[in-house]
């Protein structure tokens, strides 16, 4: 059910276990599929993220931004290839919304210092991959789910065991291991529907895999406001929560919010 690991993604995390801090092997790598070499390339000179890189070639833009941001960067462009070969229209839909919700935990995530943008937005978009295997098994799951969001839910996971026998969180931390994804990006991606009070005690602040809980709580409650206003209160409470365990204001916040609507527009 979930893919298996692609040879170039194990490849990479064996170059990043070397300690030679030479990345030809990983250009050689890369230079197999030339076409995610050219979106690789394209990731480091945008200005989505970060200040864009001005290399011209694969070779420097990896030198510049490093093996780790690489194997983060190729994983992400992977996983967009496996939804495009879906060819589900649903699945094209949710995966535009996933990247919306991972522009915005990205941008939080840097502006909050919280983890290297790079892997916030691993996180943002692996996140919820799983329920894109429940939407292809299931006809249902869409209709349910859309559902849910618009009443504010806090019970999605409950249901999908009970209905189905395993949740989306599950699906999506087991397809992030078996790429090879950081620990603290499985680990915070499993946790991602806990609200439970140890998660806003003022030690777990500096705690990654918390402070991406949080962020991804604030991106969902972004999107959610802006979706379905009605549920007001339960976005209010997810708010809430997020703020507690980033030790920020509801001001601070506030004045991010604008950036990441602009964000979302970028083309």
């Amino acid at each position: 059910m979930i893919p298996p690991c692609p040879k170039i993604v194990e490849t990479l995390a064996l170059i990043a276990r070397c300690d030679s801090t030479d990345l030809e092997d990983a250009v050689s790598v890369l230079n197999r599929d030339q076409t995610l070499a050219a979106e690789v390339l394209a990731a480091a000179k945008s200005p989505v993220f970060d200040t864009p890189s001005d290399a011209n070639f694969l070779q420097d833009a990896i030198d510049d931004r490093g093996i780790d941001w690489l194997r983060s960067t190729v994983t992400s462009l992977l996983l967009k290839r496996d939804f495009d070969a879906r060819r589900v229209p649903e699945v094209e839909c949710f995966w535009e919304s996933i990247v919306g919700r991972a522009l915005i935990i990205a941008h939080l995530a840097r502006e909050f210092r919280v983890a290297e943008v790079y892997e916030a937005y691993s996180y943002g978009i692996f996140r919820d991959c799983g329920a894109v295997l429940m939407l292809g098994r299931y006809r249902e799951y869409r209709l349910w789910q859309d559902r849910a969001e618009r009443s504010g839910s806090s019970d999605l996971l409950a249901f999908e065991r009970a209905v189905y026998g395993v949740d989306h969180s599950c699906l999506s931390t087991l397809w992030a291991k078996q790429w090879m994804l950081p620990e603290h990006i499985w680990l915070s991606i499993s946790m991602h529907h806990v609200r439970a009070d140890h998660l806003a005690h003022p030690l777990d602040h500096c705690d990654i895999t918390h402070r991406l809980v949080a962020i991804g709580a604030l991106a969902d409650v972004n999107d959610g406001m802006r979706r379905n206003p009605k549920a007001h209160e339960h976005w209010k409470r997810e708010q809430q929560f997020a703020l507690s365990v980033l030790g920020i204001t509801e001001s601070q916040l506030n004045a991010l919010n604008e950036q990441a609507d602009i964000l979302l527009t970028f083309p």
